[in-house]
């Protein structure tokens, strides 16, 4: 009688066993291709302007956040430096006014600031496009 409950034993120590490592190999399979699709993911950036021009002591603009669209494998949604590498966003103000002429207020659109976005290749591929704000007006005294 104590050979068939130690073969009872024995074998449902290979039964759960086996169903553990099939319950395991299940959940690694899911999370490579859950995590290996392309996402849209939105990210808050602060502004920092950069190469302000001559003369110029003091920069405002009417807003300090701008909301970026990205797109990015999902593994990036799980490393922190996704999040950090885009908290900021620099504009080089030489560059932005060069073709609006001389003035203390300049106004750029969204379509203005993601084409200059997308041409300095600040960003890379992963940039999409600016959600908001609609436009964007800079103050130089």
């Amino acid at each position: 009688m104590s050979e068939v409950k130690d073969e009872k034993k024995r074998y449902s120590k290979i039964t759960s066993g086996t169903f553990l490592i099939c319950l395991g190999i299940a959940v690694m399979g899911w999370f490579i291709v859950t995590f290996s699709k392309e996402y849209v993911q939105t990210v808050g950036c602060t502004i920092q302007f950069t190469q302000l021009p001559r003369g110029i002591k003091q920069i405002n603009s009417s807003d300090s956040i701008v909301t970026i669209t990205f797109k990015t494998k999902g593994f990036n949604y799980l490393k922190h430096s996704f999040t950090d590498k885009y908290t900021f966003l620099e504009l080089s103000v030489k560059d932005l006014t060069k073709k609006k002429g001389k003035r203390n207020v300049y106004s750029f659109s969204k379509k203005e600031l993601s084409d200059y976005i997308r041409d300095t290749g600040y960003f890379g591929s992963a940039f999409l496009e600016i959600e908001k704000p609609e436009s964007l007006t800079i103050y130089m005294k």
